[in-house]
């Protein structure tokens, strides 16, 4: 009945409450957990679930969606979504040239741990920069300028001119990101960076990563090793609420062993490899297989219909059976 601790489904351990959810049942979470909500009900789908308090609940009507995300279509279909609102904020695009790139990267390391409202921020090495479109009165950058490329809430404004150029930066250009017309700075980041690379150096590639927490060590090794055939875009993503630093490089395409040599240093340096040439969603996130996923598959998509081929672990639970 509701109210019930789960100990019955459920093995508790370490203050909290760890298992699988049988196929079926359904439970209500007292406590903001593991990205549930109070009060929401869950069906089981015999997905592992940690969670400090859970009661059986009565009625399910909500199903657990995480497994659903990033599994590029191969488990179910979202029909509805419950998204959360804030207040909205008139970002500023920001471009600020650096002569050298140690100091572009302190400059963006040290950024991404201050208080200022940031909605993204990019550090494009020289090449790329070079490359690159720039939007309406922005010039082309000069040989050798690295750029970082930032959305700033109007409040850091007051700070942010002079706490950049005390760190060798200068504010090259400056523009609201609202009502703007052009090329938005938003284009040039992400993978927009890599589409416009790649347009005009089709002999290239490039990576995902996520880079240790110092990451200088790494990307020092990386081009001692790789010189001019990786060149470097950075962006910040947060991880658990921790800022880290994410690398998309573009690389010269030397052939698949030396693709492999490349990816093989990168794991050697503690660099997570999200690699886009693979075709399966394990290879190309985090390397293994998430049982959460292919039970998702299992409850959604049990003939296997959806995006075939592109789930391992349902290809191996599959051929198990």
């Amino acid at each position: 009945p509701a109210g019930t601790p789960c100990t019955a489904i459920l093995a508790e351990g370490s203050g909290t409450i760890t298992g699988v959810i049988p196929a079926g049942e359904t439970i209500l979470p007292m406590a903001n957990t593991a990205g549930l909500s109070v009060g929401q009900v869950v069906t089981g789908l015999g997905i592992p679930f940690n969670t400090t308090i859970a009661a059986i609940a009565p009625n399910a009507s909500i199903t657990l969606s995480a497994p659903l995300n990033l599994a590029y279509g191969t488990n179910g279909i979202v029909t509805a979504l419950t998204l959360p609102s804030c207040a909205a904020v008139d970002w500023r695009q920001l471009v600020v040239s650096f002569p050298h790139w140690e100091e572009a990267l302190a400059a963006l390391q040290e950024l991404s741990h201050t208080a200022l409202l940031l909605n993204n921020a990019a550090l494009l090495e020289a090449p790329v920069a070079a490359a690159l479109p720039w939007p309406a009165g922005c010039a082309p950058p000069l040989a050798g300028e690295h750029r970082l490329l930032l959305l700033a809430a109007p409040d850091a404004m007051a700070v942010l001119p002079t706490w950049l150029q005390a760190r060798g930066g200068t504010l090259h250009w400056q523009a609201p990101q609202a009502g703007g017309r052009g090329l938005p700075l938003r284009e040039l980041c992400w993978n927009h960076t890599t589409l416009h690379w790649r347009g005009s150096h089709p002999d290239w590639t490039y990576l995902q990563l996520l880079l240790p927490t110092d990451p200088r060590p790494a990307l020092a090794a990386l081009r001692q090793r790789w010189g001019e055939d990786l060149v470097w875009h950075l962006e910040v993503v947060r991880q658990q609420g921790a800022a880290r630093l994410t690398g998309l490089p573009l690389l010269r395409f030397r052939g698949i062993e030396a693709l492999q040599a490349l990816i093989d240093h990168c794991r050697d340096l503690g660099i997570l490899v999200f690699d886009s040439h693979e075709c399966t969603v394990e290879e190309g996130g985090m390397g293994q297989i998430d049982p959460a996923q292919v039970a998702a598959k299992a409850a959604y998509d049990p003939a296997g219909l959806l995006n075939p081929g592109k789930l391992r672990g349902w290809l191996e639970r599959s051929s198990r059976a």
